[in-house]
């Protein structure tokens, strides 16, 4: 997988689309808007592994739990399987991809154009969290 020419146009504009963008189960949520943006960036389409129907947080985890035993467990098995290269957390850089931890469980987010923060599509757009609180990354392209 490698990210297109002028992929940084692109993430900032996936940035800005999703920044005030409120999350919806099933339609845009920590984990679509995701593949949202590795479907942009890379022109791969990683959706296409996993059955996205669902509309509420716990049918959401239902299924990452039919599929791999969890939700850690399925963003490792479709990392691998998109060969998304696991990378110390303090070496992300904008674009890629990772773990955060939090009072709601563990989410799905970008690395955010300061490198500083993990972009997590929250309520209302995009929570900031700051890259301390991130358990695990990978490589996008």
């Amino acid at each position: 997988m490698k990210r297109k020419e002028g992929w940084e146009k692109i993430f900032n504009d996936h940035v800005e689309e999703h920044r005030e963008l409120k999350r919806e189960w099933g339609k845009n949520d920590c984990c679509l808007s995701i593949v949202s943006w590795i479907l942009k960036a890379t022109g791969v389409d990683t959706s296409l592994s996993f059955n996205w129907s669902y509309k509420t947080k716990k049918e959401a985890y239902e299924l990452l739990s039919k599929y791999a035993g969890g939700f850690d467990q399925a963003i490792d098995k479709l990392t691998k399987e998109f060969e998304m290269p696991e990378c110390p957390v303090l070496m992300a850089g904008r674009g890629d991809i990772g773990i955060a931890s939090g009072n709601g469980g563990n989410a799905l987010g970008i690395v955010g154009p300061t490198g500083r923060h993990l972009l997590i599509q929250g309520k209302e757009g995009w929570d900031e969290v700051p890259m301390k609180s991130v358990i695990k990354t990978w490589r996008v392209g």
